[in-house]
């Protein structure tokens, strides 16, 4: 109010200056009828004037009209400007001098308190890009319609404005932030903002605009629990469509958080698409003699640490079929060969020991032909003694001194003792017959391209 009160009217309407505060106490000097006072409030608070404001006002100042008319000349934009412009040459630090008075009366006005006995409010520091804006929010409650706002200034008016009480503007300021793209460089500080205030639509819409961003696997790790569990719900729901982006989150978030509720969500989603990842140009691209073969090995860990023995018949087809002896594309080389190779040993070591649970489970009663034979080669197994149906019962027993089998929980990881690195054991056979044939072909094209 006293940013409004100009000339003579500042005198009438704030006669005293207390000493505890620096501040005014409104205090009128003289009595003022209802109506006076009524328009008088009006104009201050939202510009309105009453033809009859500057004749009444000239009475109650004892002054000529047109002296009271220049007091109340300037628009509430025009003190509106002149705040902001003192505001961005205050000091960096919010609560001093005439920073903390502004923001303090304000508070005090909004909460009907007076200076006596109010303790003040420690308020963050907000950054000088951020202060007129504040100043803006604390006397209209508004904010430009252009005002791009960064995700750090954003920060800094939320901090500001939880200090004082005035969280109900945290979804406005940070929604401008956002929907501007005054913050799309720097999410984290707005999203980190959210899990402070929650504000589910809002929190919503960024997301999903966030969900195809290649910012995601840097930010998802630093993200509080809620907005983190919406974007990796996000990303799941679109993991084969987009496993370019699911992939190298994955892999960040088993880094940056392992064994996290997060980490083993990500995880068993990308065992359930794993076939539908497989054909994608982007895992053929980690085949390849450039590709990622680190990051090759930690997904085929993941898919071994969270398939079982009875899925393990069918991870045995795919790797083989469509990496191994794929016939639409170069076969893996070098690191990731070795690899997925590695893969290939540690389902044949637990087939080993389980073969007989996966194979009461009907596990591999769905293989093609191709894959049931070379099983049935690796295992030392008839392969018509895999399939459930109707199975000679003296061959349905395991073999004397065979491990008997483990939950259909189990994971294939734990129960290798080796895991997925493990080289092949002493008694292993080679590769059958329709990989042994498939790199042969490979080898035969490759001779055939040096020629």
């Amino acid at each position: 109010m006293s940013a409004r009160a100009h000339g003579p009217m500042r005198a009438w309407m704030f006669p005293q200056r207390t000493w505890w505060r620096r501040g005014h106490t409104f205090r009128l000097k003289k009595p003022a009828n209802g109506a006076l006072l009524r328009d008088l409030l009006r104009w201050v608070y939202i510009g309105a004037r009453s033809e009859t404001l500057p004749r009444a006002l000239a009475a109650a100042l004892g002054v000529s009209e047109a002296d009271a008319n220049s007091c109340i000349a300037p628009t509430l934009i025009e003190d509106m400007q002149q705040l902001m412009h003192e505001a961005a040459s205050a000091d960096v630090v919010l609560v001093s001098g005439a920073w903390e008075h502004r923001v303090h009366s304000v508070v005090l006005q909004a909460h009907a308190r007076s200076w006596m006995g109010h303790e003040r409010i420690a308020v963050a520091p907000v950054t000088l890009t951020a202060r007129p804006l504040l100043i803006r929010l604390l006397y209209l409650g508004v904010l430009p319609a252009d005002a791009r706002i960064s995700g750090a200034d954003a920060a800094s008016l939320v901090a500001a404005l939880g200090d004082l009480g005035m969280t109900g503007a945290v979804p406005h300021v940070l929604a401008q932030a956002w929907c501007l793209g005054g913050a799309a460089d720097e999410p984290a500080p707005v999203l980190q903002c959210l899990g402070r205030y929650p504000d589910p639509g809002l929190e919503e819409l960024i997301v999903r605009m966030l969900a195809s961003s290649p910012a995601v696997p840097s930010l998802i790790v630093t993200l509080p629990a809620a907005p983190q569990t919406r974007l990796a719900n996000v990303l799941m729901a679109h993991a084969a469509d987009d496993p370019g982006l699911f992939i190298v989150t994955l892999a960040s978030v088993h880094d940056k958080l392992p064994d996290s509720e997060l980490d083993r969500a990500m995880a068993q989603t990308f065992c359930a698409v794993f076939p539908k990842v497989v054909p994608s140009p982007v895992f053929k691209r980690l085949l390849q003699p450039r590709g990622e073969a680190p990051l090759l090995t930690l997904l085929l860990t993941i898919v071994l640490t969270y398939t079982t023995v009875t899925d393990a018949p069918e991870l045995y087809q795919l790797l083989v079929g469509q990496i191994l002896a794929s016939d639409d594309g170069v076969l893996p080389t070098g690191a990731a060969r070795d690899a997925v190779e590695s893969a290939r040993l540690a389902i044949l070591r637990s087939l080993q020991q389980y073969w007989v649970m996966a194979q009461k489970a009907g596990a591999f009663d769905a293989l093609a032909p191709w894959c049931l034979k070379e099983l049935g080669s690796e295992l030392d197994v008839d392969p018509a003694h895999l399939r459930l149906k109707a199975p000679p019962a003296s061959d349905s027993a395991p073999a004397a001194g065979a491990a008997q089998p483990a939950s259909s929980g189990a994971s294939m990881r734990a129960m290798t003792s080796a895991g997925l690195g493990g080289g092949a054991p002493d008694d292993a056979r080679g590769p059958s017959s329709m990989y042994a044939s498939a790199v042969s072909r490979h080898a035969a094209r490759s001779a055939s391209g040096r020629s």
